[in-house]
């Protein structure tokens, strides 16, 4: 039976049968790959404590008819701030939940792989669950995702006759892609109107580093905003429906 290695961050888990698990990996070379790693639920397996959500791993795989099989599995970094608490977990859902969604198997994405392991890692490290500074995060994934898969957000100038934006733009298009000026914004549907700082935190956001994040200082009302602004974006040019974003929405007003 060939095998093959590859390492890689585990974005989805969930178990076969009574012993078995199958997981997700995202892989810098491979893309997507689904494996199951069999009696991983048993006392005793070989896999113990490897194979948990958000490990990145090395694993070997043997190649098997519908589903390859883990045949070894050694951990390079446990991202345990994110299991144990519940806003990081979530927000850490949405974001596997896109690459799940838009990824194929074994289609190499290197640049996808370093955007979501370098999120993942801050979202890890955040000392408490600011959830400002969560959703700054999963902005700043959704606009760098969007800038891999060729639709990003454009705000310099009109969508719909290419004019420039002398001031700052404060009228945007989800279904064309960016900013529209006042002439073109007329009569048509789907029209969001910005304020200020909202349009100032987009702005910033599609052009600043990782790093760069701690220097803007919003309301959650702006954060929430923008991120409502950025799932509907995403999920119009990717075609998808963010489910995880759908029920972060329903819980929030139990955890504030």
């Amino acid at each position: 039976m060939p095998t093959y290695k590859a390492k890689g961050l585990i974005i989805k888990s969930y178990r076969l049968g009574e012993a078995d698990k199958i997981v997700k990996i995202f892989t810098p070379d491979m893309g997507l790959i689904s494996a199951v790693a069999k009696g991983a639920f048993n006392m005793k397996s070989r896999f113990s404590g490897r194979l948990e959500l958000y490990n990145v791993i090395d694993c070997e795989f043997s190649q098997g008819r519908t589903l390859d099989i883990v045949s070894q599995a050694e951990i390079l970094e446990i991202f345990n701030g994110i299991s144990g608490d519940f806003l990081k977990f979530n927000y850490t859902q949405s974001l596997s939940e896109m690459i799940l969604k838009t990824q194929s198997e074994k289609a190499a994405s290197y640049n996808l792989f370093k955007l979501t392991y370098l999120v993942i890692k801050k979202m890890n490290n955040i000392d408490d669950s600011n959830e400002v500074f969560l959703q700054m995060l999963l902005i700043f994934f959704m606009i760098n995702f969007s800038k891999i898969m060729g639709y990003a957000p454009m705000l310099k100038c009109c969508t719909v006759c290419g004019c420039e934006m002398l001031k700052n733009p404060e009228i945007f298009s989800v279904k064309y892609g960016g900013t529209v000026c006042r002439s073109c914004s007329s009569g048509k549907s789907g029209i969001i109107f910005f304020n200020d700082e909202e349009m100032h935190l987009l702005t910033g956001l599609l052009s600043c580093r990782l790093e760069e994040l701690t220097d803007f200082k919003v309301s959650y009302r702006t954060s929430s905003r923008i991120l409502d602004l950025m799932a509907e974006y995403v999920s119009f040019h990717s075609e998808i429906n963010l489910s995880s974003l759908a029920y972060l929405k329903k819980i929030h007003k139990n955890i504030v």
